[in-house]
């Protein structure tokens, strides 16, 4: 019994180390690339603050800044979707091929007021 206890604390033991250690080394020779942008209003052209800008299929989202401004840091080169959400304005999704470090502009309608 003794030496199953231990036998499987050993694996146990090697199983995280093995996937703690494993992603930082692989990080390492991958090369990032960043994702930057602006949210306006369709209308006006006024940059919007306060907009939750979400990775879909992911956990990062970030909120614009006063000047409308998001970020994303650390992406791997691929296609992404990107959802905005701000109260009183209609949701917008925009799927973008990120290969180099880039720049988008959002722009939302605001909902029709009845």
């Amino acid at each position: 019994m003794k030496k199953l206890t231990l036998s499987l604390a050993v694996m146990l033991m090697a199983f995280t180390f093995t996937f703690a250690m494993g992603p930082k080394e692989i990080a390492k020779d991958v090369q990032t690339v960043s994702l930057s942008g602006q949210v306006l209003d369709m209308t006006t052209g006024e940059a919007l603050a306060g907009v939750k800008v979400k990775m879909e299929d992911t956990n990062e989202f970030s909120y614009t800044d006063f000047d409308g401004n998001f970020s994303f840091e650390g992406l791997i080169p691929g296609e992404y979707k990107i959802s905005t959400n701000l109260i009183s304005y209609k949701s917008a999704d925009m799927e973008i091929e990120v290969d180099d470090t880039q720049k988008v502009e959002v722009k939302l309608e605001q909902l029709s007021r009845r």
